[in-house]
């Protein structure tokens, strides 16, 4: 077996760690005498250092909890904290979280069954501690990960790393035979399918209604019953559309920063967890970009 199958076997499958994946990719890096791939595994197998921006794929929406104290003993544990009561300067940074972890950490959080929480540091707590219940400080305030998320970011890098093989399969069947420094393709045709499948592809961050540009028509302002038919005629199943509903009663408006309230953004990553998963049949980049599209049809957004 050469190499690029070997990679593409791996690559489809589940039972292959993705540490693993990564590995045979770096042989094949070598051989292609690709500097840009082989960065980019290293970060995906080391973690992305300090100071270095993550893909869009890598950038989670974080649904913000809390616990709060009051008089009397009193107190709420797991208090939801609206993004609302979050001042705007600090939205982005409560409610979004950038994974420099290594990619194989990241598919290790999927066998635990606890949580994944983002602690919100004291100085920024402070800025909304008493906003949120009445006669209550937050003293402890944290953003849950979906975890769909974790699952879409493993199987996105698992899609990038099988369309760039099958890419260049297409181009020299042996490429991956041949040593460092005589493969035929040239360092401009690696380059070029290196940044079409791996960066053309990357999945933005979900949580931003202006990162897509999907059309849809069909989807009117405040109006629930088009958007269940757009949605329902992509596959999404009642439950599911259910849930939405009920998360947009909860946000009827767009917050001022341009993002997704926290109960849909963290829908719109169940979703795509979902596709990431085959058990909503359609590809995680189309899923992103059908969602954000169409809620953003319901909230009378360009």
């Amino acid at each position: 077996m050469t190499l690029l199958r070997q990679i593409q076997e791996d690559a489809t499958s589940g039972k292959v760690p993705i540490g693993t994946v990564l590995r045979r990719c770096m042989v094949l890096a070598a051989r292609l005498d690709s500097a840009r791939l082989e960065e980019w595994i290293r970060h995906e197998s080391d973690g992305y250092p300090d100071g270095t921006q993550v893909p869009p794929y890598r950038v989670w929406p974080l649904h913000v909890q809390g616990n709060f104290s009051g008089p009397f003993g009193s107190g709420v544990k797991n208090g939801e904290i609206p993004i609302s009561c979050i001042p705007e300067r600090l939205r982005k940074r409560c409610t979004t979280y950038s994974a420099s972890e290594s990619i194989s950490a990241i598919e290790e959080l999927l066998t635990q069954e606890h949580p994944i929480l983002v602690p919100i540091p004291p100085d920024v707590v402070r800025f909304f501690s008493d906003r949120v219940y009445q006669h209550m400080n937050c003293f402890s305030a944290w953003g849950m990960v979906p975890r769909p998320m974790l699952v879409q970011t493993v199987e996105c890098v698992r899609n990038k790393v099988l369309d760039f093989v099958l890419e260049i399969e297409k181009l020299d069947p042996e490429a991956g035979e041949r040593a460092s420094g005589e493969s035929s393709l040239s360092t401009g045709q690696v380059t070029n399918v290196f940044n079409t499948t791996i960066y053309g592809g990357a999945v933005g961050a979900v949580g931003n209604v202006k990162a897509t540009n999907v059309n849809a028509t069909n989807v009117n302002k405040g109006d629930i019953s088009s958007l269940r038919s757009a949605l329902g005629s992509s596959g999404i199943d009642e439950a599911d559309l259910h849930e939405v509903e009920d998360a947009l009663a909860d946000e009827p408006r767009i917050a001022s920063d341009g993002s997704f309230g926290p109960k849909v953004q963290s829908w719109i990553g169940k979703m795509i967890g979902k596709a990431a998963s085959g058990a909503w049949k359609i590809g995680v980049d189309a899923a992103g970009s059908l969602l954000a599209g169409a809620l953003r049809a319901y909230y009378g957004l360009p």
